[in-house]
């Protein structure tokens, strides 16, 4: 693939179309097939939404491949958007969680 992606909801949701667009699928016949609607395939090609587990693994059967194509040669360095920053990562002097801790 081409173009660089920066997050891992981009390059599953690029493999998902590439392997829709492939098998001559639209928006609205693999939405059928997995229970799912025209919006939200869009959604999940273009990294804006993450599919659950399960309807990743519908999608899957569906376009006749292994849930683990969708993340197949994915770089190492690519941000997982789901993971949340470390506990008071972002709290400084001043903040909610650093006042809450001085508080007897």
């Amino acid at each position: 693939m081409g173009r660089r992606y920066e997050t891992v909801d981009q390059y599953a949701g690029a493999r998902l179309r590439r392997r829709r667009l492939a098998l001559g699928l639209t928006h609205p016949a693999l939405a059928r097939a997995v229970g799912s609607t025209c919006r939200q395939i869009a959604e999940f090609e273009s990294g804006q939404v993450s599919p659950s587990a399960g309807l990743l693994y519908e999608m899957a059967l569906a376009l006749g491949v292994r849930p683990e194509y969708f993340f197949a040669d994915i770089p190492g360095d690519m941000v997982n958007v789901a993971t949340p920053p470390a506990p008071n990562a972002a709290a400084g002097p001043g903040s909610r969680s650093d006042q809450s801790k001085t508080r007897p």
